[in-house]
């Protein structure tokens, strides 16, 4: 069994059936004789990707882990990016150190421009 989570992959033939389970169509019929393909998508986040995020919008420590267990889909890299945003923000007005915190937002930035619903999500 793949792992849930692209982050978690660790080897090529991991991060193919991780996309292959999220993105293969799968074919079900429904009671009526209506045949529904649809692709599954990343393991929802308790359902509800979105409405967890709203729900602690406040909370960049949460934004943050709940928008890095939804990678490599795109909404997820803004997230990470607004979460990160909101640590440096913080940070600043303490006037505490903040260089690693902008490491990382660099870092992600540099994924992100990879990123989508394209190869990156295929490499562990």
């Amino acid at each position: 069994m793949p792992p849930r989570h692209w982050v978690d992959t660790t080897t090529d033939e991991e991060a193919r059936a991780l996309d292959r389970g999220m993105w293969d169509f799968v074919a079900r019929e429904e009671p009526d004789g209506t045949v529904i393909s649809q692709a599954p998508g990343p393991p929802p986040e308790n359902g509800e990707f979105w409405h967890a995020l709203e729900r602690i919008k406040d909370d960049p420590d949460q934004r943050y882990a709940i928008a890095r267990r939804h990678l490599p889909l795109p909404a997820a890299w803004r997230e990470m990016a607004v979460a990160l945003r909101m640590k440096i923000r913080k940070a600043r007005k303490e006037k505490t150190g903040y260089e690693e915190l902008l490491r990382e937002l660099h870092h992600l930035a540099a994924m992100a421009s990879y990123a989508g619903y394209g190869p990156i999500q295929r490499v562990p």
